[in-house]
């Protein structure tokens, strides 16, 4: 798990802005491994969908570019820096794709973009790949569980209108937009739920005090307001902002701005409305709760002001409750305020070849695999070598004669 840090080169910090590198043990208990430097002012962090990079972004005063860094994540959690680019200014959110493909916003109030840029880890580059036009302020970028898309958004709040965008990623990095969906209230950070059939995001930064849900249509992905399901819902708590979902698709936990509370939302399995629990956690004193984070079974919240600052890990209880495990965690630095990023092993190493996802290797596998083949989709890179091949082929059917 990596927490950034907002924060410059001074005599508070003489190294500036830092990464802490924690591990979250199967109990919940927290070890701060490290904390990497990582320039000035780092807002913005994500993990590779294998756990093996953690990309960084940093917000200075500069008007023209800002630098991305790449690090090599150790086995425990420690950072090893690899590379510092330079990105358009401002790149205010990040995700990868895929392992070699990173997806980065550039956020500028009246002309906003979404960029891509491959990475390559023998030749310690990462090369521009496509920059589209995201919007008027787009500051956000999601990326689908399971299929290759990822959206973005724009608040709608500066000019422009509130939507939320669907772009469809080639295997190479290349941006099509798929889908324009408008928002009732402007959407702030969208996320998706594990399942892949939900999108969430608080609305309350610029007046409203709702929280917006989609449904993203199992075939194409298009994200639809559930209008005619009570969206955009009225929270009791004040301004909703950020949300993560459980990795159980059954809750959605919602922080606000003001009133520096989580509160945990049932999602309705059918429809996607949510209702209240009526539980919460109160971060403290105004300005208090920053960003936080599922993580399995657990919910890791940063407390970014008003010290004593650090990171609190929760036990997240069947029926939506929050447990708190053990006391506030230090984070080593100041300003732990903009993202956190986390990675959890899969149990067990996946059968590579049941592309149908049902336990076991079939003639449903092979179906499902020509389907992803054919549409060059990143999945089917089954060589190591970037492109969907012939060879990817061969591959995968040894794969499946081999069994699962």
């Amino acid at each position: 798990m990596f927490v950034p840090h907002y924060f410059p080169i001074n005599t508070v910090s003489p190294v500036g802005a830092t990464i802490a590198c924690f591990r979250i043990g199967d109990g919940g208990e927290a070890e701060l491994v490290e904390n990497e430097p990582s320039g000035e002012w780092t807002q913005a962090v994500a993990i590779s969908p294998n756990g093996r990079f953690l990309a960084s972004s940093n917000g200075t005063s500069s008007s023209t570019t800002e630098d991305l860094r790449i690090f090599r994540v150790g086995a425990d959690a420690s950072l090893t820096p690899l590379l510092t680019a330079a990105t358009p200014d401002s790149p205010l959110d990040l995700a990868w794709f895929s392992d070699d493909i990173l997806v980065v916003t550039r956020t500028q109030n009246g002309g906003s973009s979404v960029l891509t840029y491959r990475w390559s880890e023998p030749a310690n580059a990462l090369t521009l790949v496509d920059n589209e036009p995201s919007g008027y302020f787009n500051s956000a970028v999601t990326r689908h569980p399971t299929r290759p898309w990822i959206y973005t958004q724009d608040s709608g709040v500066f000019g422009g209108t509130s939507v939320v965008q669907q772009w469809e990623v080639s295997a190479s990095g290349v941006l099509t937009l798929l889908a324009t969906a408008p928002s009732q209230d402007p959407p702030l950070a969208p996320t998706i739920s594990p399942d892949g059939r939900w999108m969430f995001s608080g609305t309350g930064a610029f007046g409203a005090n709702t929280i917006a849900v989609w449904s993203l249509d199992s075939q194409s992905g298009a994200p639809s307001e559930i209008t005619e399901s009570g969206s955009p819902f009225v929270s009791d708590g004040d301004t909703p902002y950020r949300t993560a979902i459980t990795a159980d698709n059954r809750f959605v936990l919602v922080g606000h701005t003001r009133d520096d509370t989580i509160r945990t939302f049932s999602i309705d399995q059918e429809s996607g409305s949510i209702q209240p629990t009526g539980f919460s956690f109160d971060a403290g004193p105004r300005s208090s709760l920053g960003p936080f984070e599922v993580l399995g079974g657990f919910l890791i919240v940063l407390k970014d002001a008003n010290d004593p600052i650090g990171m609190w890990v929760f036990r997240i209880e069947p029926g939506g409750e929050l447990t708190q495990i053990g006391s506030l965690h230090s984070t080593g630095n100041r300003r732990p305020e903009f993202d956190i990023a986390v990675w959890s092993p899969p149990a067990s190493p996946p059968c590579r070849a049941d592309m149908d996802a049902d336990g076991a290797s079939g003639i449903g596998d092979v179906f499902a695999y020509l389907t992803h083949w054919f549409a060059g989709l990143p999945n089917a890179e089954f060589d190591g070598s970037p492109g969907v091949t012939i060879q990817d082929l061969f591959d995968f059917l040894e794969a499946w004669f081999a069994g699962c």
